[in-house]
């Protein structure tokens, strides 16, 4: 296609050319008329080639231009299916990732609800050893009170037990009547049990 066009150009120039030497010709010399016509018909000659080569490239760019608008048409079919076979993953990707937005939130609320009870119970755990250091506080006090009263109450048991049995000694002693007998050295001492 190249080399018709430059073909095209060499006899346009070459037109050109003839137009000029037809122009000398007849400023020159007005008696050669017959090389003038021959001139004349020569230039028709290549204005006629020159108007079918133009004609037959401008035939061969049209097609040529029909065939890449074809092409373009094609590729931008192309395009637009492959867009559109994109776009249907895009959508199905951004409604996933609204899904799981939305998901997140709910498990992030609920890790917050279980962080909040569970501070809640850490709170009453504070509390219930709180009250349970109490208690054994209370316990080990009790304990040693215990201790200290037991200890206490058998000293005071066996102060009592030995009042008492220094309260029985002299009580036997008052109680037991003195009887002399005739001959004898001491005096005889009779029980209770006996006197009665």
């Amino acid at each position: 296609m190249w080399r018709d066009s430059v073909e095209a150009i060499s006899r346009e120039k070459a037109s050109e050319v003839a137009q000029d030497r037809l122009r000398q010709a007849e400023a020159s010399n007005g008696e050669h008329s017959a090389e003038v016509e021959r001139l004349r018909a020569e230039l028709d000659k290549l204005t006629e080639d020159h108007g079918s080569e133009v004609a037959k490239l401008k035939s061969g760019f049209e097609q040529v231009q029909g065939d890449k608008d074809r092409e373009l048409d094609r590729r931008q079919r192309d395009i637009d299916q492959y867009s559109a076979e994109i776009g249907r993953p895009r959508d199905e990707m951004t409604r996933m990732s609204e899904e799981y937005r939305t998901e997140l939130g709910q498990v992030q609320s609920t890790v917050e609800d279980k962080d909040r009870q569970l501070e809640q119970r850490k709170s009453d755990i504070d509390q219930v050893e709180g009250v349970l250091t109490t208690t054994r506080e209370q316990l080990r006090q009790a304990h040693e009170d215990r201790q200290r009263y037991g200890a206490e109450i058998e000293r005071l048991r066996s102060a009592l037990a030995k009042s008492s049995e220094g309260y029985s000694s002299a009580m036997n002693k008052r109680r037991r009547p003195q009887i002399r007998i005739r001959g004898g050295k001491e005096p005889y001492q009779l029980h209770a049990a006996q006197m009665s």
